[in-house]
């Protein structure tokens, strides 16, 4: 995924975790004159706030937040705000240490997830601070504590699945992400690959699942190379050829389109996303 470029501020510039500037803030307000709407107004939400946030600090039972508390806690914890506003700039590894210290103050769904998230992009940097097991736990314990976002927290699970290497359990992630949101593309894209490798060589629910994703986005190219492979091995030559030639179009460096259409071009057989993927060390899944 593309990233904003946005400068990252410096750690430092991060808020201490208090409710003091709050405070003062809502000291300040008491002082104003109280016939300015616009300061009531500021009055008002400030107290709103405070209480929210002490409501969500005093719960002791970390499973027991109800959604309102959750997002309460979100939006008065400086570390947690800090985790969402870098994940839209290239410091996964900001979003990883501000989630873990926002968990440390109340553990929450929505930090968990994020914390799992970055491990994912931070595999490769350091594999023994950024794991796998610990982005699987992180995962899990985000499901445990909320039902919200369902379908993106099994899409994750799936992920991690998949590096792992356990492909069961990641076409059981992905199917419950699903169930859960049966309009979720990435969840119906990364199934249908599961299905079109060769170990489970389920050609036609291959088929199914990329139909959907291209129902929903005519321009994934990863869902045109999935289908052509698994039409090729149904024998639905012209089919296939015409899918690696979509997914040209709308990409014209894909490289793994231009590798199959010159191989059926040549007689020879397509070669499969995992296949591939090992051939060139390009990563596609």
């Amino acid at each position: 995924d593309s990233l904003g470029v946005r400068n990252t501020p410096p750690r430092s510039s991060v808020p201490p975790r208090t409710n003091d500037a709050v405070q003062d803030l809502i000291e300040s307000a008491k002082k104003s004159p109280t016939d300015d709407p616009a300061k009531i107004k500021l009055r008002k939400d400030l107290e709103d706030l405070k209480k929210k946030s002490s409501e969500a600090n005093s719960s002791k039972n970390t499973g027991g937040l109800t959604p309102a508390q959750e997002d309460a806690f979100l939006a008065a914890d400086p570390s947690a705000k800090a985790a969402y506003n870098f994940w839209d700039v290239p410091s996964y590894e900001d979003v990883y240490a501000n989630a873990s210290e926002s968990i440390k103050i109340k553990p929450t769904s929505k930090m968990y997830q994020l914390r799992a998230e970055a491990t994912m992009e931070l595999l490769d940097k350091d594999p023994m601070l950024y794991d796998l097991q610990g982005a699987l736990k992180d995962i899990n314990r985000s499901i445990e504590l909320s039902s919200r976002n369902l379908d993106e927290k099994y899409t994750i699970r799936g992920d991690v699945y998949v590096e792992l290497k356990d492909l069961p359990k990641a076409l059981e992630s992905y199917t419950k992400a699903i169930e859960a949101n049966p309009t979720s593309s990435p969840a119906y894209l990364e199934r249908g690959k599961i299905y079109a490798t060769n170990g489970f060589r389920n050609w036609i629910s291959a088929i199914a699942d990329f139909d959907t994703v291209i129902e929903k986005d005519a321009t994934n190219v990863d869902a045109y190379n999935g289908r052509g492979y698994a039409y090729f091995e149904l024998g639905k030559k012209t089919e296939s050829v015409a899918d690696f030639k979509r997914a040209l179009a709308v990409d014209r460096t894909n490289k793994y389109a231009k590798y199959n259409l010159n191989e059926l071009a040549n007689n020879r057989r397509a070669v499969s996303m995992e296949d591939y993927k090992f051939i060139t060390k390009v990563r596609f899944v």
